[in-house]
């Protein structure tokens, strides 16, 4: 059986593990089978006796909409670096992401970084990873920063609709200039 890579979920965990014991023969004193009914069963127990699983609000992957001002963004070339052949690339210098992809949530004649980056926004981006360990909960987005999972709803959203009435209400209330 080939398990293939997406971002971890307990139960998808137990499912792989089902399916991998369904395609093993059951004949008697099948020790592969033996073992990963064994394991199956033990990661159940845990997984249900601990409730030390965090669910996570989204996916690596996920396009997301996220409340933040310009001043979080992660500048990148607008090319290579380097060529093929190891000498100068295609790079004229560093850019706003969201300049170069033609997604700014500012107006195209409002379009100055510098002077838009502390205002709040709505930003389109994408989760490039999750963290989650003793001391963080956190999801890590390709260009617009990070937040804690409990920001999900709140500055974070998977629907661009959402994003917009939370900004909106969060300038209404003077909470963001």
């Amino acid at each position: 059986m080939k398990v293939e890579a997406r971002p971890w979920n307990p139960s998808d965990l137990i499912d792989d593990l089902q399916k991998m014991i369904d395609e093993e023969p059951d004949r008697y004193l099948n020790d592969r089978r033996t073992t990963l009914c064994m394991a199956r069963d033990y990661l159940k127990k845990y997984f249900d006796e601990t409730e030390a699983l965090i669910k996570a609000p989204c996916r690596v992957g996920d396009t997301i909409y996220h409340i933040t001002t310009g001043t979080s963004r992660v500048m990148v070339h607008d090319g290579t670096v380097y060529g093929y052949d190891g000498g100068p690339g295609t790079a004229t210098g560093l850019y706003c992401p969201y300049e170069l992809s033609e997604s700014c949530p500012f107006d195209a004649e409002d379009f100055d970084c510098d002077k838009n980056k502390d205002k709040y926004a709505v930003f389109k981006d994408t989760v490039s990873a999750l963290i989650l360990d003793e001391c963080r909960e956190q999801m890590i987005f390709e260009y617009s920063g990070s937040e804690q999972f409990q920001d999900f709803g709140r500055l974070v959203f998977l629907d661009e609709e959402a994003a917009k009435d939370a900004l909106r209400k969060i300038l209404e209330e003077g909470r963001a200039t």
